[in-house]
């Protein structure tokens, strides 16, 4: 199969030469790369970069793709069921932040629609460019490919969209191509807004734009080094720990003693497990005594105050099979 979804691995890279999408050592540009490198924002753009200069317009433009990120991240959100708080200092400092999530919330209780995807990364064998789109859904019967505007409207987003649409028509074989449109989310006066555009296809425009880009010499970023999906360090935690209010660890290793008599494994809950290490054995100073027992010995040293009432009993698996072993005896 030529479809490819997002469960197949598919790595982003940002470069120099543009964003592009992976997948078994295939690099195809992102739409926006495509998009950008043959044709700009237009006259009025380049003027207002001259009118601020570099330096201003890259700050103001960096704060621009800031915002975008947190909007989008917060219309992500709220499809997610998720809350959105506003505090005073949201209010201080992004109110039109909160505009713009009312305004969506409006959108999204006007249209109901039923979400199929969101961020969706695009990536099919048999086309020139991946991306990633903000919405794929269905309002009633028709299916939809909706990206969120945070910023000016520009004739770009119609070539943008027209390639979105047919990935989601090959990756998911629709019959008929999605409709496509804009969702433009603003700092609105009076009563939340939006602003909704729905485009036609530009399927000439789009191909031209693969074309110029491969003519100018499409570069591909340099390829990405085979990490490792995770990072360990073979070494005793108990030993690079301190003491606290004497705290007293019996043996560190996979599994330790949570408080409620059941072990339980450091893979399953490392995070917990590194926590709580790090708030009992924190004391510059002193060095973590270790004392090999059992969990049965090491309740009964507690009960006679031999060691602290706050010490953990920490086992490797072996010693806990013997242990169960022994005790079906």
């Amino acid at each position: 199969m030529s479809e490819i979804s997002t469960s197949d691995n598919i790595r982003r890279h940002d470069s120099p030469a543009g964003r592009f999408y992976e997948h078994n050592g295939i690099y195809k540009p992102s739409v926006t790369t495509v998009i950008s490198n043959v044709i700009t924002k237009g006259k009025n753009f380049e003027r207002w970069i001259g009118d601020k200069g570099t330096a201003e317009a890259d700050r103001i433009g960096k704060e621009a793709m800031e915002r975008g990120t947190r909007v989008h991240l917060t219309a992500e959100s709220l499809l997610n069921g998720l809350p959105y708080n506003i505090t005073p200092e949201l209010i201080k400092n992004h109110e039109d932040e909160i505009k713009m999530a009312m305004g969506f919330i409006l959108w999204h209780t006007n249209a109901n629609p039923e979400i199929i995807g969101t961020e969706k990364i695009l990536y099919h064998s048999n086309h020139p460019a991946a991306g990633a789109c903000d919405i794929y859904c269905k309002v009633g019967s028709e299916h939809w490919v909706v990206d969120i505007k945070t910023g000016n409207h520009y004739n770009t987003h119609q070539l943008q969209l027209t390639a979105y649409g047919w990935l989601v028509k090959d990756i998911y074989g629709l019959e008929e191509l999605p409709k496509i449109a804009t969702l433009r989310l603003y700092a609105w006066k009076g009563k939340p807004k939006y602003d909704w555009h729905e485009y036609k296809y530009a399927d000439s425009e789009w191909t031209a734009c693969n074309i110029l880009y491969n003519w100018m010499g499409a570069q591909e970023p340099s390829r990405l080094p085979d990490y490792p999906d995770v990072l360990t360090l073979k070494t005793n935690v108990a030993e690079k720990l301190s003491v606290k209010d004497g705290a007293y660890a019996v043996e560190l290793d996979s599994i330790f003693n949570n408080g409620d008599g059941e072990p339980t494994t450091a893979d399953e809950h490392n995070e917990e497990y590194i926590e709580d290490l790090g708030n009992i054995f924190r004391k510059s100073g002193q060095i973590l005594r270790k004392k090999k027992c059992t969990q049965t010995q090491h309740k009964e040293l507690v009960e006679n105050n031999k060691l602290p009432k706050n010490s953990i009993w920490v086992s490797d698996k072996k010693q806990i099979e013997e242990e169960t072993e022994n005790d079906k005896r």
